[in-house]
């Protein structure tokens, strides 16, 4: 199936669009190396040393160029917060405006976000689209972290590496990037009920975008290579770095084509057109999709499966997607094997696993024997097996 339709037939109001850097350049928001050059400059203004953050950014390492940089700062009393104030052309986090290609995202029938930026566009456009502000969480916001764990919950921007609003939660150099992706924080735990309950699309990220290697490093961490559903638009990548990040980094990348002028400024024209024909291919794979024209108008149907998880669970868990669907496949399947296929599949421990089936056992989505799980004959166990088919073609090959 064309990259672009297998997306479209999976993609809804309940799926995740994660906003990348950029996606913002359009408004005028520096990419990751300006940033770095407007730190360093803000630095030598103090008389610190940039000589490390130099090497580092020689190797292509700019979070720890920034790590360097922070450490040039703290004896003056300084700090990264201190530089997103001061420093006059952070301004533009708050006064930029937004571009062609986020409005056109907008068309995209989701509008839950999740982005490593720091500026305020979003919030902008939402307001401007709906009249209302979209909901704003960031990791120290833990009522409202609980709230967008929820499988049901839409219209949020989760901010991760905080907002320009509040320069002190921006998270910047390598120890705070660290800390995220190791910790068991109520931010770790939102982003992993995420992950595992969401589709994931990124753009405005590639593929040495640190902060779309960050977050896939938390990822992997919690999932292993292949539970979460993540999809990517990328500029011009290889069918051989497609399969790579397919089969290592849990990501199915669609590529496109970039321009660059005599000026040096690229073009992401295609990548427009791309997003354009998404949209369409979403109202044909997805009748029963209705666009909001407010925040509180009715919200995606979801189909029969996530429906029935939805409604016995109050989420939709990719652990019991995969379990029905194994068992939709085969029928009628050793409970020793599907723990196999479910453990590995889904990187879970044995213990969830068997909490996972006993769920679905007693909530009447599966049958179960002494020695074996049996499928229910209804129209959710055809769409979870269709949902794991890939991976339990990929388990019987290994």
């Amino acid at each position: 199936m064309n990259k672009i339709k297998e997306l479209a037939s999976n993609f809804g109001p309940s799926s995740v669009i994660f906003i990348g850097s950029g996606v913002s350049l359009e408004a005028g928001l520096p990419n990751w190396y300006t940033l770095i050059d407007w730190l360093k400059d803000y630095t030598l203004n103090l008389g610190a040393c940039t000589k490390l953050a130099d090497e580092f950014i020689e190797q292509n390492d700019l979070i720890e160029a920034t790590t360097a940089l922070r450490d040039e700062l703290e004896p003056l009393g300084k700090t990264l917060t201190d530089f997103f104030i001061e420093y006059d052309a952070c301004k533009i986090f708050k006064e930029g405006e937004p571009g062609e290609l986020l409005q056109i995202i907008f068309g995209l029938p989701s509008k839950s976000f999740i982005t490593p930026n720091y500026d305020t566009l979003i919030e902008k456009l939402y307001l401007v689209t709906f009249g209302e502000p979209i909901t704003s969480v960031l990791p120290s916001d833990t009522q409202r972290l609980r709230e967008i764990m929820k499988a049901t919950s839409s219209d949020f921007i989760f901010k991760n590496h905080g907002c320009i609003n509040q320069p002190e939660s921006i998270v910047l150099d390598g120890v705070r990037y660290r800390q995220i992706i190791h910790s068991t924080s109520a931010e770790a735990e939102a982003l992993k009920a995420i992950l595992n309950t969401r589709l994931i699309l990124f753009i405005g990220a590639g593929l040495n975008d640190p902060d779309f290697n960050h977050f896939k490093d938390a990822t992997l961490n919690l999932f292993g290579e292949h539970a979460a559903d993540c999809w990517a638009f990328m500029p011009s990548v290889t069918p051989e770095q497609i399969e790579h990040a397919r089969k290592h980094r849990g990501v199915n990348i669609i590529s496109y084509d970039v321009t660059t002028d005599e000026d040096g400024e690229q073009d992401h024209s295609d990548l427009k057109a791309k997003i354009r024909l998404l949209i369409q291919e979403i109202e044909k794979y997805s009748p029963n999709v209705t666009y909001q024209t407010t925040a509180q108008e009715a919200r995606f149907q979801e189909g029969a499966l996530d429906n029935k998880l939805a409604e016995a669970n109050e989420r939709v868990s990719v652990i019991d997607k995969m379990l029905i669907g194994f068992v939709a496949i085969s029928q009628e399947a050793a409970k020793d094997i599907c723990k196999d296929f479910v453990t590995k599949t889904c990187n879970c421990s044995i213990e969830i696993f068997g909490e996972r089936a006993n769920f679905l056992v007693q909530s009447g989505l599966i049958k179960a024997t002494e020695n074996f799980f049996l499928t229910i004959d209804e129209e959710f166990s055809k769409e979870a097996a269709a949902y794991a088919e890939d991976a339990f073609v990929r388990f019987l090959a290994e």
